[in-house]
């Protein structure tokens, strides 16, 4: 009967939070006298329970220059809103405010209770900077305030983050597995990460040791909540978030995204574009006996097709990686699956770079072709010490490692496929620069505190 009632509610969540899928701030942009509060009684005692936790911003929809907002409360809130300022000064009456669409959903903490999952968005300026916070107005209390500066696509250049396999995990007292507890380290890596001023940040899964746990993403939410309000995150599903000791729609519930129609419970698939640049985020987790599912291929060819300049694909589970799962012979059975399926489909339509996690090691292959084969007689050019390969013949296939604690070292290297193999650092991240003829990026650990490049390297096209 619990399991029953727990997918009932899955399932409610899902329904309720595609209301959110209309377009941008359709029906919930009020000013900021527009609302009134409703008239609620809630003691002292009470009103931490309103408190709104675990926010997250997000490039709901990055064309139309909308944001996503996410929240927790442990009661159903009485009037919740994201309050929002231009600048970085905020001021409750000349701020603008957006009403939120609120579910109940069923999670563990690690026993099985009751949390409102609160989901909202709104259309704002580019290249602005805005001044945030999570609120609810009949319990007056809401999050610390927050500042972000909006993308603008008309910009000569961008830069993003990749960071993959933070797998943060509970309290010191609750850690059950080598996993990043509290999320101490991706916080150190969060903390530079902050000082590039990224458009967005992009995570290729494994967000969380054991997400079935609530209180796994409570603790890595609220721990880095200082930088991650500050960060539009962009995430896909790895396994940690769907079929290892996972519950479901672990991801969706978290990040207010749009998507295509599908299922969520296994992770989604979307994509988005910023100035000439489409990144198309692809679910790995649900997979046939030939790769991804008819569905999600039908729906990456149709993003495949594409006019922007720069093609850059997200995924958790890698093609090509020196890790145990991209080598092993005994464990590399999903890797050749996607490999044979997607690999000359990514060549034959002009895939710049693939971002991969999984396997938490640090590498780069050479431009891989149509035929599955490295082009090693590339050309290639040093500028400003970052060696560009000049107008590669196929795709290139990155891993970044880890952005945890769960570095891991290369099984197998085949140097005829690789340039880059060698073992992660904990914190690991890549900022990546994206230019009207290259794109550059800088794989970074952090040390003692701060942020050191291990190497660099990048793509022309001319």
């Amino acid at each position: 009967m619990q399991k029953i009632l727990v997918k009932a509610k899955a399932l409610l969540l899902v329904v309720a939070l595609l209301v959110t899928l209309a377009a941008c701030g359709e029906n919930n942009t009020t000013s900021s006298t527009g609302l009134t509060s409703q008239s609620v009684s809630v003691s002292e005692s009470e009103r931490k329970f309103y408190k709104p936790t675990s926010l997250t911003v997000t490039l709901y929809d990055a064309e139309n220059l909308c944001y996503g907002f996410t929240w927790n409360t442990e009661y159903k809130p009485i009037e919740s809103v994201v309050q929002i300022c231009e600048g970085t000064k905020f001021s409750e009456e000349s701020c603008t405010e957006y009403g939120a669409e609120t579910s109940m959903q069923t999670v563990y903490m690690p026993n099985p209770t009751l949390i409102y999952v609160a989901k909202t968005q709104c259309e704002l300026k580019p290249n602005t900077t805005y001044t945030y916070r999570a609120y609810d107005k009949g319990a007056e209390i809401g999050t610390d305030l927050a500042t972000f500066t909006t993308i603008d696509h008309s910009a000569k250049s961008f830069t993003f983050v990749h960071v993959s396999d933070s797998q943060v995990t509970g309290l010191d007292s609750d850690i059950t597995y080598s996993g990043d507890g509290t999320g101490v380290q991706f916080g150190k890596a969060l903390e530079e990460i902050v000082k590039i001023k990224p458009a967005f940040l992009l995570h290729t899964g494994d967000i969380v040791e054991w997400s079935k746990y609530e209180t796994y993403w409570k603790n890595m939410l609220d721990f880095n909540g200082l930088y991650l309000r500050e960060l539009p995150f962009m995430a896909i599903s790895g396994n940690h978030e769907t079929t290892y000791r996972a519950g479901e729609n672990e991801v969706f519930k978290h990040f207010n995204i749009k998507i295509p129609e599908q299922t969520t419970e296994k992770g989604f698939f979307y994509y988005f574009d910023v100035g000439d640049a489409r990144f198309i985020m692809l679910n790995t987790n649900n997979l046939t006996d030939t790769g991804i599912d008819f569905a999600q291929k039908t729906w990456l060819e149709e993003a495949l097709n594409t006019n922007k300049k720069w093609k850059i694909v997200a995924m958790h589970h890698p093609l090509y990686s020196v890790g145990k799962w991209g080598s092993d012979p005994e464990q590399n059975e999903t890797s050749l699956l996607l490999r044979s399926q997607l690999s000359s489909l990514f060549a034959e339509n002009g895939v710049d770079l693939v971002l991969q996690g999984h396997d938490h090691t640090y590498s780069k292959t050479y431009p891989i072709n149509t035929n599955g084969v490295a082009v090693k007689n590339s050309t290639f050019r040093t500028e400003n010490s970052v060696k560009y390969i000049v107008n590669p013949k196929g795709t290139i296939y990155a891993m970044h490692g880890a952005a945890g604690t769960q570095t891991r070292s290369p099984v197998n290297i085949d140097e005829s496929i690789f340039e880059i193999a060698a073992a992660s650092k904990p914190g690991s991240f890549a900022e990546i620069k994206v230019e009207k003829d290259r794109i550059t990026v800088h794989i970074k650990y952090v040390e003692d505190g701060k942020a050191v490049n291990y190497t660099s390297y990048g793509i022309i096209k001319e």
